[in-house]
């Protein structure tokens, strides 16, 4: 036994860097001074943490060193367990970690990151592998809005307190009163823009006159483009950990607005969160959760600001941690939807989606399902590469049985100027299953778009289901 040789208990601590971190950090108040450039520790008794298993007690309250001035990330740690300093270059793992500054001009806030005894190790690969996820609360207040209902009061959701998790660090999300929120959309050059104590969780182009679609973000060039009749259009809730201090608070809940357009709930709600862009937003907030997605649809009958409704069941939450949510680095895992497909004679499908579906079902078809139709939907169906024939057209409505409405489906080679009319206002006005509807021109030329038209309604029906088999 003489070939062993033992260490020192010290030993232990200096090799494995434990015990490192906040004993507590559920009970660890930290607040951001973007004046000031300072971070503040408060705690009951005192700021207790340990370095490599030396407990330190810091007087509460205890202030920072102010970080630098100019634009950045900055981050408060330790490295030797005295001195905290603040540096532009992301911590070690085995440091003792404190908070995350975020400035890029006039926005200004500050991250919770006092962690507690984890080993590094464990830390560095949930950061990397689970990152932040909710633990409770965050829904929306069932008290401050109402589903398919055309008025601003009932569009303009409030939400409750939640806790979230930055691994091992649980953070307060306080409650977002209906009508106070912090919209977030893509500008150009990625850029993340912000609009504080905004009266509406989506964007309209002017708030002041109320009767306008609201505006969709195209996060490639910054553009927004207000909306359109008919359509589905998702508002995501992320909730972030931010400080307690009332500037920071005001980045706890951003709603990033609608980056698509989709024709039915169904096809909004298939939306993959990792397929939207948030910009350069993770360079200012490296801890982020998807929380819950509010699905908008549009009338034209609708006079209210944004002329939307929250649509029926259009509340849906977000499961999973920000790893599995949100794509790293830029990249995305899209959605078959999201897919190309290049069209063949047999295969009429523009996605990978569609296209899997048409080989399933046996039979080239394309349905076009319009929620709440109008008596002046112009809808397109799909862009032809080569000549099609049409061999059947069925419809279909949702209602009370006394419903419905007048369809046109025409072609041109510029959509929505039409050269033929393949079926010639006809009613559809069934209610158990799909009806036939007759053709009058079967032969599409190629290189045309292909869309549907209503020109009549009766008694609103609840939806329109039209199919067109080739």
């Amino acid at each position: 036994m003489s070939n062993i040789s033992r260490t020192v208990k010290s030993d232990y601590f200096t090799d494995t860097q434990e015990a490192t971190g906040f004993l507590d950090p559920s009970a660890v108040g930290v607040a951001y001074d973007a004046t000031a450039r300072t971070i503040t520790l408060t705690q009951a008794g005192g700021v207790v943490y340990y370095w490599r298993g030396q407990k330190t007690v810091l007087t509460s309250p205890w202030t920072s060193i102010p970080h630098d001035e100019g634009n950045g990330g900055f981050y408060l740690s330790s490295t030797n367990g005295v001195n905290f300093t603040w540096d532009t270059s992301p911590w070690d793992f085995s440091d003792i970690q404190v908070a995350f500054a975020s400035v890029s001009g006039t926005v200004k806030f500050g991250l919770r990151e006092v962690h507690g005894l984890m080993p590094w190790q464990t830390h560095l690969v949930l950061h990397s592998r689970v990152g932040t996820f909710r633990v409770s609360g965050g829904t929306l207040d069932g008290a401050t809005y109402t589903v398919n209902t055309a008025s601003d009061v009932a569009n303009t959701p409030g939400f409750t307190e939640s806790v979230i998790m930055d691994e091992d660090l649980p953070s307060t999300v306080l409650a977002t009163p209906d009508g106070t929120y912090t919209t977030l959309r893509i500008g150009a050059g990625n850029t993340p823009t912000f609009d504080i104590d905004a009266a509406f969780p989506f964007r309209v182009a002017n708030p002041t006159i109320p009767d306008t679609y609201l505006l969709v973000n195209n996060p490639t060039t910054g553009a927004e483009t207000a909306g359109i009749n008919n359509r589905f259009y998702n508002v995501y809730d992320i909730m972030v950990p931010v400080t307690s201090d009332a500037d920071s608070q005001k980045y706890r809940r951003l709603l990033l607005q609608p980056q698509a357009t989709y024709t039915s709930l169904a096809s909004a709600q298939a939306e993959d969160p990792r397929s939207l862009s948030l910009g350069s937003l993770t360079s200012l907030t490296p801890e982020l959760v998807f929380n819950a997605r509010i699905t908008y649809t549009t009338s034209s009958a609708n006079t209210n600001t944004g002329k939307i409704r929250i649509a029926t069941g259009g509340v849906t939450y977000i499961t999973g941690s920000a790893m599995s949510q949100v794509s790293l680095g830029g990249f995305s895992s899209p959605s078959a939807q999201s897919v190309s497909f290049s069209p063949t004679d047999t295969i009429l499908s523009t996605n990978v989606q569609d296209a899997i579906e048409e080989i399933a079902t046996g039979a080239p078809t394309k349905n076009i399902y319009i929620e709440q139709p109008s008596a002046a939907e112009q809808v397109n169906v799909f862009f032809t590469d080569s000549i099609h024939t049409i061999s059947g057209v069925q419809g279909v409505l949702d209602g009370s049985g006394d419903e419905s409405v007048t369809i046109s489906i025409k072609s041109g080679s510029t959509f929505g100027t039409g050269l033929t009319t393949h079926v010639d206002s006809k009613s559809v006005a069934s209610f158990n299953s799909l009806a036939a509807i007759d053709v009058a021109v079967a032969a599409i030329p190629a290189n045309r778009w292909v869309w549907l038209e209503t020109s009549a309604m009766s008694n609103d029906p609840l939806s329109l289901l039209v199919v067109i088999s080739f």
